[in-house]
C-alpha cells in the first residue's frame, strides 16, 4: 500500500469513528460541510482517488477537531481538543 492509499485510509477510518462518537450521520457531514454525499462516502471508504486538502480540512472544521488527529501516524498521546473549545473553558474561568 503506497504513502497516499495510508493516509487516505487513516484520513477516511478516523473521520468514521468521530462522526461515530458524534452520532452524526453521513448525510449531516454532508449538510454541515456542503460536499455531495457520494463523495462524502468515497472519502470515508478511502476509494476515492483524489481529495483535496481543502476537503480534508472542511470535513475537520465541521467535526470541530483539528486536521493533524486525522492525518497523524499514530493516535495523539494526548486527547485533541478543538481551539474553541479552549477559547470557551478560558471565557468560563475568567
Amino acid at each position: 500500500m503506497g504513502k497516499s492509499e495510508i493516509l487516505r485510509s487513516r484520513f477516511g477510518g478516523r473521520v468514521t469513528a468521530r462522526l461515530s462518537e458524534m452520532r452524526m450521520s453521513t448525510i449531516d457531514l454532508s449538510i454541515r460541510t456542503a460536499l455531495p454525499i457520494d463523495r462524502i462516502e468515497r472519502v470515508l471508504s478511502g476509494t476515492l482517488i483524489t481529495i483535496a486538502l481543502d476537503d480534508m480540512s472542511t470535513i475537520a472544521d465541521a467535526l470541530g477537531t483539528p486536521l493533524f488527529h486525522f492525518l497523524a501516524p499514530i493516535e495523539p498521546a494526548l486527547p485533541v481538543v478543538a481551539i474553541k473549545e479552549v477559547e470557551q473553558r478560558r471565557t468560563r474561568h475568567a
